[in-house]
């Protein structure tokens, strides 16, 4: 969103006041918000208990629209059923236990103390987000070592170099080889008592 909206705190404020009532985390990145444009087409808060019976409706109906709803119902539970009469069986069984949590992954849960209760169980969820995590480090490692090799662009001193021009540590960054060995003259300037510079005048 930095992007997009840089510092202007106004753009912020406008963009979440629009979709903050259809933000859920983003399935590939557990630190990202997405908005979700199918709930937003049929106008619902994902806070609103309205939204799992108007998901469940959608896809009773069938045709076109019915993925939707079966992807609504599974995007804001960690149920994993197959017809959308178990949602609704699940929905009406727990009605008045169930809640919204955001802080909780953007899902409604039961309000139990029975361990893993049905629509409380992460256990799915914590095996798609390893996966997805691993396959993410592996890409990065993959590109890097590709970026390493093939990169053409010119070895430049970062900006820690250039404000220490005795650090000699390696590392990668900014799509440039950093090796921390400045490439620009300069003179210190800092005058102080003992400095260590070779071109302190």
């Amino acid at each position: 969103m930095y992007e997009v909206f840089g510092t202007d705190t106004e753009e912020y404020f406008r963009f979440y006041k629009k979709n903050y009532s259809y933000l859920y985390r983003d399935p590939e990145n557990s630190f990202r918000m997405k908005v979700d444009t199918d709930l937003r087409e049929i106008g619902v808060a994902n806070y609103d208990i309205a939204m799992l019976d108007s998901a469940i409706t959608i896809w009773e109906r069938g045709g076109k629209e019915a993925a939707k709803g079966e992807r609504l119902l599974k995007r804001y539970t960690l149920c994993n059923f197959a017809t959308p009469q178990e949602y609704k069986n699940w929905v009406d069984t727990n009605r008045d236990n169930l809640f919204f949590s955001e802080a909780g992954g953007f899902l409604w849960l039961v309000n139990t103390n029975v361990p893993n209760a049905v629509g409380n169980d992460y256990t799915a969820l914590i095996l798609d987000l390893k996966a997805t995590n691993e396959e993410e480090q592996k890409h990065m490692k993959q590109k890097n070592k590709a970026g390493h090799r093939s990169c053409n662009k010119p070895r430049q001193p970062c900006g820690s170099c250039l404000g220490n021009p005795d650090r000699r540590q390696r590392r990668k960054g900014d799509g440039y080889h950093h090796d921390h060995t400045p490439r620009i003259p300069r003179i210190c300037h800092c005058r102080r008592k003992g400095c260590v510079h070779k071109d302190n005048p």
